[in-house]
């Protein structure tokens, strides 16, 4: 089995959504087949309407995820990570959306930069899956490896990232609560790596940490989750 860097024991993935029946099923199993086994895994349902909390609950009823909680109000994905890392006891927090899926040395790999104790966060390579689907979706799929992925690794030379991925990112427990974890409200992953960096702590990038997610496929949907992202990125920096 993988072992990961020295002080760091086991691992929690936080998976926190709203209405993904169709998807988390499939999260939990990428979890199941990774290299790095000490892993506990943490379902919070955020006020779905669909068959979602059903869904993890069987999926802890035969022993594929370890802790699992239900809110029957929709608070937001920073609140259900809130709630997910309370119940977690790793000494390493992996969010991951519930659309993802991981090649097989993932957690692994963005562990590794966790063996500088001053990093308290860690950003993966998160990829296209469905580039497929459409020409907007292709397009995505250049511009999330050319100009995403690759951007973070030049910024992560210089000592520069500003911004760990809310669809796959490591956290150290102790930099998590040094900052009181997520913010509820909009942006909450840049908002939490940017508290980390004004606390002090590096944030790396771990390029060989590889997520697979699905993008929109029509241009109206894309402008829409694009405005989401700037808007949000406007007000969490000034």
């Amino acid at each position: 089995p993988v072992t990961a860097p020295e002080g760091i024991g086991r691992v929690s993935v936080l998976l926190a959504g709203h209405n993904e029946a169709d998807s988390i099923e499939k999260a939990v199993l990428s979890l199941k087949q990774q290299s790095f086994t000490n892993v506990e895994i943490i379902c919070v349902s955020d006020g779905s309407t669909d068959a979602t909390f059903e869904i993890m609950k069987r999926l802890q009823r035969q022993g594929l995820v370890d802790k699992v909680a239900g809110c029957q109000i929709r608070g937001g994905k920073a609140s259900a990570l809130n709630l997910a890392a309370r119940l977690a006891t790793g000494d390493v927090f992996v969010v991951l959306d519930c659309d993802c899926s991981l090649e097989r040395h993932s957690l692994a790999a963005i562990l590794e930069p966790l063996a500088d104790p001053d990093v308290g966060g860690v950003s993966a390579s998160v990829l296209v899956r469905n580039g497929e689907a459409s020409l907007v979706a292709s397009l995505q799929a250049i511009e999330y490896l050319a100009g995403m992925t690759l951007g973070k690794a030049q910024l992560d030379l210089f000592g520069q990232l500003t911004m760990i991925s809310g669809a796959f990112g490591a956290f150290r427990r102790s930099a998590w609560q040094r900052v009181s974890g997520m913010d509820p409200g909009p942006g909450e992953d840049l908002d939490i790596s940017l508290r980390l960096r004004l606390a002090g702590y590096k944030l790396a990038f771990a390029h060989r940490a590889v997520a697979y997610t699905d993008v929109p496929v029509t241009l109206f949907n894309l402008l829409r989750q694009r405005n989401r992202w700037e808007r949000d990125s406007l007000w969490l920096r000034f």
